[in-house]
């Protein structure tokens, strides 16, 4: 599925903007095309089994994929949990699980109709402190604050990757809490074979069931992970503002063995695969027109 925002108008009548939305069997690579009308920029997510357009906010509209059927949902259709007044502040549609859609508010989110994060928070946390973060597939990424008698609560905050259609704590990793709250949290990727999770400087085998959070001992980080591979393999760089910009080229390249946790430095003019699949990496190149293209290279070693 690809996407796209934008305006129609002809000059003589006002301009209409809308969610234009691509989807392709692929078995014969047939086109299905869904435009939806749309204000304001969108949020698309596809991590669940339908395609949702949210606001940023409370009010989201469902695509079938298979059908194209589009249907709206209003901020009073979410099902709020009882007892949860962070619930109704700053409250966002993150996507949509296989539960049913989620949601959470300025802290505590859960599953319309499904589970509440309160009754699935990682032991030793405050249960009404969970934040999602980030949405890939079936999994959440959410952080959490150290409950108070924690030994390290006033310095550090758990970051939890939880199974999207239960709720259910997979694994949890610690980390310094930052000294200012970040504009926009990293997002998540997952392995093709989903066995493994990468978040900005944070990575997890799910697996094994273990966690790593890169950064020293003041707290500082320098390294974004942008891809990871079924062979136990991420790609990221150094000094690079976040994933895009890791793809683009910036920063230092440089890969991050599961197996020992470590990084090795990559030559400097090394390109990141955007994704990879069945040993094939996938990039992304620009031509001279301007013109975004996608090519494949099978990994030789």
């Amino acid at each position: 599925m690809t996407w796209s925002y934008g305006k129609v108008g002809d000059g003589l009548t006002p301009a209409s903007t809308f969610v234009s939305l691509d989807m392709y069997d692929v078995t014969d690579g047939a086109r299905q095309r869904v435009e939806v009308p749309w204000s304001g920029a969108p949020n698309v997510s596809t991590s669940g089994p339908e395609i949702v357009i949210s606001d940023g906010k409370a009010n989201s509209t469902l695509v079938d994929p298979v059908t194209g059927t589009v249907s709206e949902l209003s901020a009073d259709e979410l099902k709020y949990p009882k007892g949860c007044p962070a619930c109704k502040q700053l409250t966002e549609v993150y996507g949509q699980t296989a539960a049913g859609l989620l949601v959470g508010g300025a802290r505590e989110f859960w599953v319309r109709g499904g589970w509440f994060s309160r009754n699935v928070a990682p032991k030793g946390t405050d249960k009404g402190s969970g934040v999602v973060t980030s949405v890939a597939a079936d999994r959440v990424l959410a952080k959490w604050a150290l409950a108070k008698k924690a030994k390290r609560a006033a310095t550090h905050e758990l970051w939890t990757v939880h199974d999207a259609a239960t709720g259910r704590p997979l694994v949890s990793v610690e980390c310094h809490r930052p000294a200012i709250k970040p504009g926009r949290y990293p997002q998540a990727v997952l392995s093709p074979s989903g066995d493994r999770l990468i978040a900005g400087n944070l990575a997890f085998d799910l697996t094994a069931g273990e966690g790593h959070c890169f950064e020293a001992e003041d707290g500082s980080s320098h390294l974004t992970l942008a891809t990871v591979t079924d062979d136990g393999i991420a790609y990221g760089a150094e000094n690079a503002r976040d994933a895009a910009e890791a793809l683009a080229g910036g920063g230092l390249p440089v890969a991050m063995d599961f197996g020992t946790w470590t990084t090795d430095q990559l030559s400097r003019n090394a390109r990141l695969p955007g994704t990879e699949s069945t040993g094939v990496g996938v990039f992304r190149w620009t031509d001279r027109q301007e013109r975004t293209h996608l090519i494949g290279y099978p990994r030789t070693d």
